[in-house]
């Protein structure tokens, strides 16, 4: 069987399974999502590397989850109700406000100074003093460089530095909720980040691992277009007259930006690479977090 047989026929069974699951008819859900777990699963032994995969295996993983609670709703009755409308519902992002995310800061992160200053420039001066900027300010910024070099940390300092709702995405949580409603996902995302910045809160999307969902596919699938094509519309918006005052930011990091697709790559104003730590670098490291152990 050829990668996109595999890969239509496994989401054509998997939309029949969401449809059958929105309706009620759980005996058919159940078993449409077995075909498609089968058939994503066959997909993941023959070409393992494919861009697609991980997505692939979170998709089986959460569809094995929901046809154990569906065969219980089956089996029991009402007591896996609750737990049915807990995964139809809830948000397929973490909305995180102050106080519920570590409390660092810039000053917590040893070195990156060039990258703080970068940061400052595009997000924090801005924020503190939007009228110096007649002409606006960067909207989307790519973070990119070797893995475990402090984006993500660099992303929560940031937030906390101005005051920021933070919301945290991966194209897993985006992708891999509903089949079919990934798109949806993607405006509600943009939409909770607009309500939010409405009341006078700065925003950040940060998008872990970005290259997942915006890297470049020599095949590309429905469902990945649509959502792709959602997000181009969103971050276009951000720069549009409607919300120019608002500050609602788009920071994505990212392994590999040469994997990444042009047309979004255009869409991220500002990229600033994260280098590795130098050798003094990572002896002023060390000495920090063992300072911090000789205080326990």
């Amino acid at each position: 069987m050829s990668m996109q047989y595999l890969a239509d026929k496994g989401m054509e069974y998997a939309q029949r399974a969401v449809a059958a699951d929105r309706g009620g008819d759980y005996e058919n859900a159940i078993k449409y999502y077995k075909v498609a777990i089968e058939l994503f699963t066959k997909y993941l032994a023959l070409y393992p590397d494919s861009p697609l995969s991980d997505l692939y295996r979170e998709l089986v993983s959460k569809y094995k989850n929901r046809v154990k609670v569906l065969e219980e709703r089956l089996e029991g009755g009402g007591r896996a109700q609750e737990q049915l409308h807990t995964q139809e519902y809830d948000a397929p992002f973490e909305v995180l406000y102050p106080g519920q995310r570590p409390p660092k800061k810039f000053s917590d992160l040893v070195d990156l100074e060039e990258v703080k200053r970068a940061l400052k420039r595009a997000i924090i001066y801005p924020v503190t003093n939007p009228d110096l900027y007649p002409l606006g300010w960067p909207r989307a910024i790519l973070l990119y460089g070797p893995p475990g070099c402090g984006k993500t940390e660099l992303a929560i300092a940031l937030s906390n530095e101005i005051g920021a709702v933070l919301i945290h995405v991966t194209p897993a949580t985006i992708m891999s909720k509903w089949l079919g409603d990934a798109e949806k996902n993607v405006k509600r995302l943009f939409e909770t980040a607009r309500k939010i910045s409405s009341s006078g809160v700065p925003v950040i999307i940060f998008i872990d691992e970005v290259d997942g969902l915006f890297q470049q596919y020599s095949v590309e699938v429905g469902v990945e277009k649509r959502a792709r094509n959602q997000f181009l519309i969103e971050m276009d918006g951000l720069s549009g007259k409607e919300y120019s005052k608002m500050h609602v930011f788009v920071i994505g990091a990212t392994n590999k930006p040469w994997a990444l697709d042009i047309g979004f790559i255009r869409r991220f104003e500002k990229r600033i690479q994260v280098p590795a730590p130098s050798q003094e670098v990572r002896k002023k490291l060390f000495e920090h977090y063992v300072s911090k152990l000789a205080k326990t």
